[in-house]
């Protein structure tokens, strides 16, 4: 996989090549270059005759609406460039209006702000879930959802779908829920050109998994292709224990699970998860197991990677990776960087 580099590092080189055009970044600088491909997460250009992957999230509206229609158009009309200029301009936005990131799709209706914002959507229960509640003397009365999607997203194309968990230890925790952390895993994943996904009761974390049954019909109500993406799990310490839940449920219902990121980890509950969910054991031999540690940490010691590694082998899972970072019992938010983009590489 080549190696992206963001557009700070590239902004001084300069191309010759006819066909270049002005990028600019989301900080205003500016770049001479051709463009050689393009998808919904990164365009690649050409500079000095190599080839430089570039994040969409990196580039300006402008940049990012020309990547759409250079992508309607195959990459190969020249009607693309001569009106560009023009469709640039009436693309910005005026001074005193706020920003709004190019190529804004839905959800259900509503609006989906793409390039990182955490877009938020409550559903009640329906009659039968509402049963569910009584006999459970639950008091949670629906559910809610968190999407963050790159620029350029497109629900019909095949996505990566990155589903963060917490830690419930308390009340607190459990109140403010996988709403609670999302956002540190949402930015990330779009950079990286991944979806984030959360889920939650509209009471936050419960001891029945309604919220996640409810999101996943509605997804797939919305976007009928979300059956056919991949998707990955992950969490910091509880985090990370609990991530197995929608994995196997995922892996029972014939998604595809790629990848489970394990940060301060110090359990290893996917066979419980996988018996409580009965989800086949062949669903596990494919997923790609990042163990994150620090080497200060007090709770997952250096020592628990060894026992996870094992555990997780004698589940299932063949391909364990495991780093270190220069922390305690934290996340580190570089981790999913290196964990997201380990999990889109073959093999």
């Amino acid at each position: 996989m080549k190696s992206i580099v963001s557009l700070s590092f590239v902004i001084f080189l300069v191309s010759a090549a006819a066909s270049a055009r002005t990028w600019t970044d989301t900080t205003g600088r500016t770049m001479e270059a051709e463009i050689v491909r393009a998808d919904v997460h990164s365009v690649t250009v050409s500079l000095n005759g190599r080839e430089v992957k570039i994040p969409r999230t990196k580039l300006s509206e402008a940049d990012n609406a020309y990547c759409d229609r250079w992508l309607e158009n195959l990459g190969t009309g020249e009607a693309v460039e001569e009106d560009m200029e023009e469709k640039e301009a009436e693309d910005k936005p005026a001074p005193d209006r706020p920003k709004v990131a190019a190529g804004e799709a839905s959800f259900d209706g509503k609006p989906l702000i793409t390039g990182g914002k955490v877009n938020k959507y409550d559903y009640p229960y329906d009659e039968r879930r509402m049963a569910m509640m009584k006999k459970w003397k639950s008091e949670d009365t629906g559910f809610k959802i968190a999407i963050a999607v790159p620029h350029g997203f497109d629900p019909s194309k095949p996505q990566k779908v990155f589903i963060p968990n917490t830690a419930v230890n308390n009340a607190k925790q459990g109140l403010s829920g996988n709403f609670g952390v999302v956002g540190f895993y949402a930015k990330k994943c779009v950079e990286n050109g991944w979806v984030c996904l959360a889920y939650d009761t509209n009471l936050g974390r419960k001891n029945h998994d309604a919220d996640l049954y409810c999101t996943f019909e509605k997804l797939l109500e919305v976007w009928p292709n979300s059956r056919n993406w991949e998707y990955a799990v992950g969490g910091f310490s509880g985090g990370a224990k609990a991530c197995w839940q929608p994995a196997a449920y995922l892996i029972k219902n014939d998604y595809k699970v790629i990848g489970a990121m394990l940060s301060g980890c110090n359990q290893d509950l996917s066979d419980h998860y996988r018996g409580r969910y009965k989800a086949p054991k062949a669903g596990y031999s494919d997923i790609k197991v990042h163990l994150s540690n620090g080497k200060w940490d007090e709770v997952a010691q250096v020592e628990k990677q060894e026992y996870m590694e094992k555990s997780l082998r004698r589940n299932g899972m063949r391909n364990v990776k495991k780093t270190m970072h220069d922390g305690k019992h934290n996340l580190d938010l570089n981790e999913i960087d290196i964990a997201l983009q380990w999990f889109e590489q073959g093999g």
